[in-house]
């Protein structure tokens, strides 16, 4: 049976804590293939900083070398949040006789029952998973063990050495000028200095307010902001969103991210 493992994510930018967790979980349970996907609106995270021509293109440069990787844009091409569980119900219809697998980071796994359709995702795939910090591979193989308990899910919490690495820091680094060439692959560096990415600019900032206006005007129906996948009234600015499970938030629909002033964006729970 063949072992095909989606691993998906903002990639923004793609760095090598990201290839090192899919070398050694490719290494570890054998899989054939590593399906790279990009989102397009993440539900858990805020406005993407590059656009995803440039996050795909730059997992693409990353995943040379590797026979086993493979760079799916198929959820930039499909409108609206990329919801896992979507993506899952693709690729087990086009794969019906392969074993699915769902790479995560922990901070991913520990959340996992607040996405949306979460135990069909538990039902559709394999969850794997690795510790980020030391110390941390005993709550890893907890809550997977409640996971299994509660739900019958097959989780693999994976003895593995995941590179610490934030995106956020990343970013915040290439726009003082910084080398990066230790954390990011070699071409993806390049790629990001050529298109002059990650920069603080006017022109930037621009750019981003425009694409956050257009993100909002596909997610009319759908909070942005949350695996949950429910409904948002859409109110932005000063007046506060209505969430379809009756409760306050205080997503800015114009600025998508967390207002001054608190608001959580990761759990409607805390709204």
């Amino acid at each position: 049976m063949k072992k095909i493992a989606m691993f998906g994510g903002t990639f923004d930018p793609i760095h090598n804590g990201h290839i090192s967790l899919a070398v050694q979980a490719a290494n570890l349970l054998h899989l054939d293939e590593v399906l790279l996907i990009p989102t397009n609106i993440p539900p858990h995270k805020q406005m993407h900083a590059a656009p995803g021509y440039h996050r795909l293109a730059m997992c693409k440069l990353a995943a040379k070398g590797w026979d086993f990787l493979t760079v799916s844009d198929r959820e930039l091409r499909r409108e609206g949040p990329s919801f896992t569980v979507d993506t899952l119900r693709e690729l087990r219809t086009e794969y019906p006789d392969a074993k699915l697998f769902l790479i995560m980071g922990s901070d991913m796994f520990f959340t996992l029952e607040q996405w949306r359709e979460s135990e069909e995702i538990l039902r559709l795939a394999v969850i794997c998973t690795g510790a980020r910090e030391p110390g941390e591979f005993p709550r890893l193989e907890q809550h997977a063990q409640h996971l299994r308990d509660t739900y019958g899910a097959a989780c693999e919490v994976l003895d593995i050495v995941v590179r610490e690495v934030s995106s956020t820091e990343i970013r915040t680094r290439l726009a003082r000028g910084e080398t990066l060439s230790a954390i990011l692959p070699e071409q993806v560096f390049g790629y990001i200095r050529e298109h002059h990415l990650y920069l603080e600019t006017e022109e930037n900032d621009a750019r981003r307010n425009n694409a956050a206006g257009e993100i909002h005007a596909q997610a009319k129906t759908v909070c942005p902001l949350l695996q949950c996948g429910a409904p948002c009234q859409g109110i932005g600015g000063k007046k506060r969103g209505g969430c379809g499970q009756g409760l306050s938030c205080r997503y800015d629909s114009r600025r998508m991210q967390k207002p001054a002033g608190g608001g959580a964006v990761y759990n409607c729970a805390q709204f």
